[in-house]
């Protein structure tokens, strides 16, 4: 189930989304194509399966939100609930994944909490400022 999430500064009017996972699909060529949610959007995504999942992440080094692989698949899944069932599975044992600009590690997906806290990250525009996010909606 895909989500959009809201990221704002307490102190400034800065803010930034992040969203995902969504299912994603190769053409013949192998370009990146929306598989479709929560159903496929077309015959050639039902046909070619799902060959992974893409989401926008946040960098906190580049302060830009990125569009990125979260799972990429060797052998796409014709079952859309089969495909969900493999990237929770994934994401528990591959949860990190890096900036596409510096490499770094520093990527947002959604809010989480440590401790009972919710996770909060220093404004990049306002320096004493936090910013903490929360869930927007979910498909």
């Amino acid at each position: 189930m895909g989500a959009g999430y809201k990221f704002k500064c307490n102190k400034c009017k800065y803010f930034f989304n992040t969203s995902g996972p969504w299912e994603f699909y190769r053409d013949k060529r192998g370009k990146i194509k929306p598989y479709g949610h929560p159903a496929p959007m077309s015959r050639e995504a039902v046909k070619m399966g799902i060959s992974g999942f893409h989401g926008d992440l946040y960098c906190v080094k580049c302060d830009k939100v990125y569009e990125v692989i979260l799972i990429d698949y060797d052998v796409p899944d014709t079952d859309p609930v089969s495909a969900w069932r493999k990237a929770a599975i994934y994401k528990s044992t591959h949860p990190l994944v890096k900036c596409p600009k510096y490499d770094s590690l520093d990527m947002i997906f959604e809010p989480y909490k440590e401790n009972d806290e919710l996770m909060k990250i220093p404004c990049p525009n306002y320096k004493k400022g936090e910013i903490t996010g929360d869930t927007e909606w979910i498909s």
